[in-house]
């Protein structure tokens, strides 16, 4: 039952996961097996953090950690300690994330356990660029890919590509990052998961407007709104509704993409995913500059800059800095 679950969450069907892990844990808890328990929670923790539940993510993991300490199960530890971290970091708490990515990385060091190394150093990139460290973030991520490649695990691996490709975006390297994202795409789409394929769709789109192919971007996300709108995960709707709204705004649909980008930042607000919160923010910002609302745009961009900075967004911070200069 626990491993008909992984399918069913590789495959993008969170609900039906969710239910077979609640079986599976009542199922552990009746046989007294106190290992099945906490891989349960470890479980149920995960699926409902891809769902956009952070509250109760972190609660299904606070239930495992204990459990695998009763039972000294190191391994279980660190895929917690990094759940947790990923946690943190949807809740925009990038302080918490790093302390519990470095911990998940410390214990699967003492293990030698190389995929959730991985993980966690994939953890720690995402935070850095977050945070703008460009340099700290590449390398983190390239020390992660090289654990996953040597692992034959093509779908982390796959992830961490788009990763540094997205890193590679920020750096205004358009030209390193387009090729890496057709692969994963390609690679998420051959193994059947969609929102893989749907997040790096919307790298590509974001890859693609930045060089100004405006078209191209467009029917790279027409392709893909089928799939979104299906996708059971928060956060990839999010990241899809961001590249969206910027896509309609660039092709001269404003009242699309403003109800695009007002949709994500009223779903991300309730949720709870502040990154998201921030980018949705700052494509908000930007448009209401172009479109010749310069009071308006400086009060947002400003306000955004402030709000990123103390939270430790370095990267939103700087972009909402270099917007505002513009106005």
């Amino acid at each position: 039952m626990n491993d008909l679950a992984v399918i069913y969450a590789q495959q993008g069907d969170l609900p039906r996961a969710q239910e077979v892990w609640k079986k599976t844990l009542a199922n552990f808890r009746e046989i007294g097996n106190v290992e099945g328990v906490a891989a349960a929670y470890n479980n149920l923790g995960e699926v409902v953090l891809q769902m956009g539940n952070l509250s109760e993510a972190k609660l299904q993991l606070a239930q495992a950690l204990p459990r695998y300490r009763e039972v000294d199960d190191r391994d279980g530890m660190a895929r917690v300690l990094a759940d947790l971290g990923e946690t943190y970091q949807q809740m925009g708490n990038l302080e918490k994330a790093t302390g519990a990515y470095q911990q998940a990385l410390g214990t699967a060091r003492e293990i030698d356990d190389n995929s959730v190394s991985a993980s966690a150093l994939h953890g720690l990139g995402e935070v850095l660029t977050s945070q703008a460290g460009f340099t700290a973030a590449r390398i983190a991520f390239q020390s992660a890919l090289k654990l996953r490649n040597a692992a034959g695990e093509k779908q982390t691996a796959a992830e961490t590509q788009v990763a540094l490709a997205e890193l590679a975006m920020e750096e205004g390297q358009l030209t390193e990052a387009e090729t890496p994202l057709r692969q994963a795409e390609q690679a998420f789409h051959d193994e059947q998961q969609t929102d893989d394929e749907i997040s790096a769709a919307a790298a590509l789109a974001k890859s693609m407007l930045a060089d100004g192919r405006v078209a191209e971007a467009q029917a790279k996300m027409d392709i893909t709104t089928r799939l979104a709108e299906k996708s059971h995960s928060r956060a990839v709707r999010l990241k899809w509704g961001v590249a969206a709204g910027r896509v309609l705004f660039a092709a001269g649909k404003s009242v699309d993409a403003r109800r695009e980008l007002e949709k994500v930042l009223s779903e991300a607000t309730q949720a709870g995913f502040v990154g998201y919160q921030f980018e949705s923010r700052l494509a908000l910002g930007e448009m209401v500059k172009t479109s010749g609302n310069v009071v308006t745009a400086r009060v947002s961009l400003a306000s955004l800059e402030k709000e990123a900075r103390a939270k430790g967004f370095g990267l939103i911070a700087r972009k909402a800095a270099a917007a505002l200069k513009q106005t």
